[in-house]
């Protein structure tokens, strides 16, 4: 494959879900969301397209593809043995051992690197308690400074252009949860999101749409899984999956604010969109 060809694919993978999550998902947000099943349906269906629109303009094709307009020769058979099934079996099954422990350890990396940085701010905000003057406001400031308020802000420019509202308060919640979903995986901001939308803190709206952006594996853990399961696979591209995995992992991102654009453009404040 080309460059642009990976880097389609892995914004692919990074932009669209499994089954098993999307179940997962819909039963986070099913109280509030009655009809989240088929929203996050076609949250998966237009994940695709957005990717690939997305990956092409990020890393647009400038070589020859083998494959345009014919089939390259098939390889040469490997004159070695073949093997037989139950070899195959053991090292199918230790490669998905590895696999797994690989994915575990790279989300526990994640988080406790998120949790470390915010104890550091936790700890500067301690200083709000000292006699000093300039040293009390400094802690007041790191009073609301966390890791994923930093990343919240970054993403206010893009959450409002998604359409959502024109309320701040809205605004900063949304963007706080897509900025979460980048650092903490998108399973604890479903579980905030429906939160949020149970105490009224976010309108039907904002609900909807932000389903529709969290609706993706752009998250930094997915990084090494997805770069590391592929390298694993042609570990002759080892280079180019790594130059190409933060940049998939940005385009995927836009994708699923584009998503959440166009279930912005045909939302409405009518409940039965909702299932309610």
């Amino acid at each position: 494959m080309t460059r642009s060809e990976l880097c389609a694919i892995l914004t692919s993978c990074y932009g669209s879900i499994a089954s098993t999550v999307l179940a997962l998902y819909a039963q986070l947000l099913r109280p509030t969301f009655p009809n989240i099943t088929g929203h996050l349906v076609s949250a998966s269906i237009m994940a695709i397209p957005a990717c690939f629109v997305i990956s092409k303009l990020l890393v647009p094709e400038t070589e020859t593809p083998k494959t345009l307009g014919s089939l390259p020769a098939p390889p040469e058979e490997d004159p070695t043995p073949k093997t037989n099934a139950m070899e195959s079996v053991i090292t199918g099954a230790l490669d998905g051992v590895r696999l797994a422990i690989a994915i575990a350890a790279l989300l526990i990396a994640i988080l406790g690197l998120v949790a470390l940085v915010n104890l550091f701010f936790g700890n500067l905000a301690s200083l709000a308690q000292s006699n000093n003057l300039y040293l009390r406001r400094l802690g007041l400031i790191f009073e609301v400074v966390t890791l994923q308020n930093i990343v919240g802000a970054l993403f206010v420019p893009l959450t409002f252009l998604t359409g959502i509202s024109l309320n701040w308060n809205e605004i900063w919640q949304a963007s706080v949860l897509i900025g979460r979903r980048l650092l903490e995986t998108e399973i604890p901001v479903y579980q905030q999101l429906a939160v949020l939308s149970e105490q009224g803190s976010i309108s039907d709206r904002s609900l909807l749409i932000v389903s529709y952006v969290l609706c993706g594996f752009a998250h930094l853990p997915s990084v090494g899984i997805f770069v590391g399961g592929f390298v694993s696979l042609i570990p002759s591209r080892r280079k180019d999956l790594s130059e190409l995995g933060w940049k998939a992992l940005w385009a995927a991102t836009l994708a699923t604010l584009m998503i959440g654009c166009i279930a912005g453009v045909f939302g409405s404040n009518n409940p039965s969109i909702l299932g309610r």
